[in-house]
């Protein structure tokens, strides 16, 4: 027996659905460990599957290993954030595989598209997280500015200005970060 046209439909519209629910493009996540400039997260939204009665089979997430971090910075200079678990931020995928371009090679070292192996984390905080702000620095290769709420220092290979200017004149102790 032929199908009809709303079945038809209907399995056309089945099928696009599964094919959405496949493509990763961003989700909201947050971190479990930080590992230098990567993180380990898990997604704070349940993934599933639609159903035929258009409900989802939820399923709970799985946490995700060695997600590269978005920082701000170019030509050697560097904003940086100073990341904890549970900070959160999305997750954003990739077109392609990016372990190849990591490394600085342009081509993707397989098919994978859209795959959740292939993104990247940029940190931000989101309404209704606690946004106390701890401290912004900003690094150039040799230069660390640091600027925090009850102070502030600058840094040269580690070494703080501060420290050095507060031992002629200890009333400066006081701005130091």
């Amino acid at each position: 027996m032929a199908k009809t046209s709303s079945e038809i439909i209907g399995s056309t519209k089945s099928s696009i659905q599964s094919k959405k629910d496949e493509l990763n493009v961003a989700i909201p996540a947050r971190i479990l460990n930080v590992k230098k400039n990567r993180v380990d997260i898990i997604p704070d939204i349940n993934r599933g599957p639609m159903l035929g009665d258009g409900t989802r089979d939820y399923k709970e997430t799985t946490p995700i290993y060695g997600i590269p971090v978005v920082n701000l910075g170019c030509g050697g200079f560097l904003i940086n954030i100073p990341l904890k678990r549970g900070c959160k931020g999305l997750y954003i995928h990739c077109d392609y595989d990016i372990d190849n371009w990591l490394e600085g090679d342009p081509n993707p070292h397989t098919a994978r598209t859209h795959d959740l192996n292939d993104g990247f984390f940029i940190p931000a905080p989101f309404q209704g997280d606690d946004n106390e702000v701890k401290c912004l620095e900003i690094k150039s290769p040799n230069i660390t500015l640091k600027i925090c709420e009850n102070g502030f220092d600058i840094l040269k290979g580690g070494a703080s200005f501060m420290d050095a200017l507060s031992s002629c004149c200890p009333a400066v102790a006081d701005w130091k970060a």
